[in-house]
């Protein structure tokens, strides 16, 4: 299997702990750090996501903030949905093909 992504934070120490007695990089470091991981990140993303075009996957319904058609698929991918149908109602799940991606949006086609 291979990391489909990466949750990223960067370390704050606490006081009082073994971790804050211990010697701190430097902030420049740490944002360089951070950076890099969110690059490599991005890449996995996009390269899981690459990996499912075609699928038929089980999604959840939902809509954005502004209303558009979206889902979530089984395996956490947030899709936008090509072809909305009156029967996709939040909650709902319905079975619909990953069909490409576009400008880091993923895209997917309901199934009948």
């Amino acid at each position: 299997e291979k990391l489909s992504g990466l949750h990223i934070f960067s370390f704050s120490s606490r006081p009082g702990t073994r971790a804050a007695k211990m010697n701190q990089l430097k902030p420049c470091i740490i944002k360089e750090r951070s950076r890099l991981l969110h690059e490599t990140d991005a890449l996995l993303r996009h390269n899981f996501a690459e990996s499912q075009k075609g699928k038929i996957l089980q999604i959840l319904a939902l809509h954005d903030k502004k209303g558009h058609p979206q889902g979530l698929t089984s395996n956490f991918l947030t899709v936008e949905i090509d072809n909305p149908e009156d029967r996709f109602k939040n909650g709902q799940l319905a079975m619909a093909e990953i069909t490409g991606i576009k400008k880091g949006i993923i895209y997917a086609k309901l199934k009948k």
